[in-house]
């Protein structure tokens, strides 16, 4: 689902137990003890009224243990008319506090298989940031559409709303006016006419669904079609548009098509090939992937191409908890990046690196991993759910490469226990670790559940030859998390003209470690990350040792430091010292026998109880003019 406007502090309680929600990220009230194995709908729609009136019946197999009740998500909002079980009227409560309890005599056995009919009316239940059902006017047309994610299927039916069932297969009967048209998953099978002016529609599906990807819509909608066609396989693309954007549409969404076809190629086959992909419009801002038949407010090709994307990420492999959303919103932006990359703007795909990277480096800190499910606003940000997991994947193949890359993803979509099923990240790593040497369980550590971004802090000098030195050091924020090694790249300049610029790229496997580069002539500035290939914060400076005074050496007894830095006690005889930190900046300093340093034996103790944790420079100043410097750590 594409970014939507939400209130960024109203927190959803929709009925549901909130503790339960922070916990599993499921979002449901209904125990998990059934499996759903068709539900055929049939509702009557209206775009006139905001009003529900259907019945459903469902097809249900018993899990391992016997259940004495039936229960759904439902809201208090709808009333029941009646429940038929096995032809006779059955005995419910609710809905109440959202939940709908189904009372059988006797309790089914497990592994039973068995059904019921409801038949249901009323207002759907309306949240100030959740379109779970909309009536709404565009160009003096009325329109009707639903969108369920994350907790909104229950505001418009009763159903089985959590993340644990897929619903083998499913027939929608939807009637309304025969001057409007209707969209859904699946298949139209059928359009049966009635002598009162309305119509029905029979949309069909056969394969499993989320009960968050289904949806229904209603409006004078224009229809037109297209094929993906290649290797004399054929896809059907049925796009239904609003009057007017018969004639806009068309050439956006042809655009379309190549793209398809390269995510077939990276991804495997397009998962609902027997069936369709298709465009339905709506007026909710951005857009929803309904499976094969992707609600869109408009035609913007990153938009096209997001939505396409999740019928792999999100439909075919939906992620089992919305605090992994992140295995369907990040890959599916990725996609889009991917998109322009390989096919549309390949300028655009860097221009997103820059973007991105400079917008998470200066924003306030957050996980990738949606901790608090309860706040819808949360679940869908843009910044952690959808860009900053973009750029982890981004960074993830600029390491592994893309033939390793491309491979993973193609095994964990395709794993027998996830395809067409729920996942959850563990899976997507282990796949990933079968197709490379990487440290994932740590890479992923650090840039998925991390809320903070690492730092580099690096100090680079230069020798009389023009050699160049590079000090570098990640801090992670996270006592728990070591070094991850990456390779870093620098554009050096040389004057301000951009004259004599270039890139190098190291590769440090440690904190503390120094890198030398040759070069040819004096560094004006070092710029890290140049190129926006690592979603990290960098601090870049130069110390001016170049001189014959200077003296590289190792005098700092104990590096990591804690409140103490310990001074071997030949240099101890120093005259004066200075710490400067990882901006450049002379952050503390006294002479050797000064209120801030206390003998101890041979050596010297200087007191760092006021600077905060990080990367520093000692430089000692010794009596006969030389300068001793030596880089550390204050934990």
């Amino acid at each position: 689902m594409r970014r939507r406007i939400l209130f960024s502090l109203v927190i959803l309680l929709f009925g549901l137990n909130a503790l339960a929600q922070t916990k599993n990220g499921i979002g449901t009230q209904v125990k998990n003890d059934y499996d759903l194995s068709y539900e055929r709908i049939q509702l009557h729609l209206n775009p006139d009224r905001f009003y529900i009136e259907g019945a459903i019946l469902f097809k249900f197999t018993v899990r391992d243990s016997a259940i004495a009740e039936f229960r759904l998500d439902m809201s208090d909002s709808l009333q029941i008319d009646s429940i038929l079980y096995h032809g006779q009227m059955a005995l419910y409560q609710g809905p109440q506090s959202n939940l709908l309890r189904i009372n059988f005599l006797s309790p089914l056995a497990p592994l039973a298989t068995d059904s019921l009919q409801i038949f249901y009316h009323g207002p759907p239940h309306h949240a100030p940031d959740q379109a779970s059902f909309t009536i709404d006017t565009i160009d003096g047309h009325r329109v009707l559409f639903t969108l369920s994610e994350p907790y909104g299927a229950k505001d418009w039916m009763p159903c089985k709303q959590g993340l644990q069932d897929k619903i083998d297969s499913i027939d929608y009967y939807l009637t309304c006016a025969d001057t409007l048209r209707t969209a859904s998953n699946g298949l139209l099978k059928e359009r049966t006419f009635h002598t009162n002016h309305t119509i029905t529609e029979h949309w069909q599906t056969r394969y499993p669904t989320a009960t968050y990807l289904m949806a229904v819509a209603c409006a004078p909608y224009i229809e037109y079609k297209e094929y993906s066609i290649k290797n004399q396989d054929s896809l059907l693309i049925q796009n239904l548009v609003y009057p007017g954007f018969d004639t806009i549409a068309p050439a956006k969404t042809a655009q379309l098509i190549p793209v398809l076809q390269k995510f077939e190629e990276l991804f495997g086959p397009y998962p609902f090939k027997k069936e369709k992909y298709g465009h339905a419009q709506f007026t909710w801002s951005g857009g929803m992937e309904h499976q094969t038949q992707s609600f869109v407010k408009n035609f913007g090709q990153g938009l096209l191409a997001h939505e396409l994307a999740h019928q792999w990420f999100g439909d075919l492999v939906t992620c089992s908890s919305w605090q992994d959303i992140w295995l369907n919103e990040s890959f599916a932006t990725y996609c889009a990046v991917i998109a322009d990359e390989m096919v549309w703007n390949p300028q655009r795909a860097v221009d997103w690196r820059f973007l991105t990277t400079d917008r998470l480096r200066k924003i306030k800190d957050g996980s990738v991993h949606c901790e608090d499910t309860t706040l819808v606003s949360r679940i869908f940000s843009s910044d952690y759910s959808y860009n900053k997991g973009a750029f982890v994947l981004y960074q993830l193949r600029y390491q592994m490469g893309d033939s390793a890359f491309f491979k993973a993803l193609r095994s964990y979509l395709y794993d027998p226990a996830t395809t067409y099923s729920f996942s959850r990240t563990s899976s997507l790593k282990k796949h990933l670790k079968q197709h490379c040497d990487l440290n994932i369980d740590h890479y992923f550590d650090i840039w998925q559940m991390q809320a903070t971004l690492p730092d580099y802090q690096i100090y680079f000098w230069q020798d009389f030859d023009y050699t160049i030195h590079i000090k570098t050091w990640q801090q992670t924020h996270n006592d728990t998390i070591d070094y991850y090694p990456l390779p870093l790249s620098f554009k050096i300049r040389s004057d301000w003209n951009h004259e004599a610029d270039s890139i190098i790229q190291i590769f440090p496997k440690s904190n503390g470690e120094i890198i030398t580069v040759p070069y040819y002539m004096k560094v004006f500035l070092l710029e890290g990350d140049p190129r926006a290939q690592l979603l990290a914060r960098f601090s870049v400076a130069e110390f001016n040792a170049a001189n014959t005074a200077y003296r590289q050496t190792n005098f700092i007894i104990r590096n990591p430091a804690e409140d103490v830095l310990w001074i071997r006690g030949d240099a101890s005889k120093a005259s004066a010292y200075r710490i400067i930190d990882a901006l450049g900046r002379e952050v503390q300093k006294d002479v050797m026998n000064g209120a801030s340093v206390e003998s101890a034996d041979a050596n010297s103790k200087i007191n760092l109880r006021n600077l905060s944790a990080g990367f520093y420079v000692m430089q000692l100043q010794q009596r006969n003019g030389s300068i001793w410097s030596q880089a550390f750590i204050k934990q």
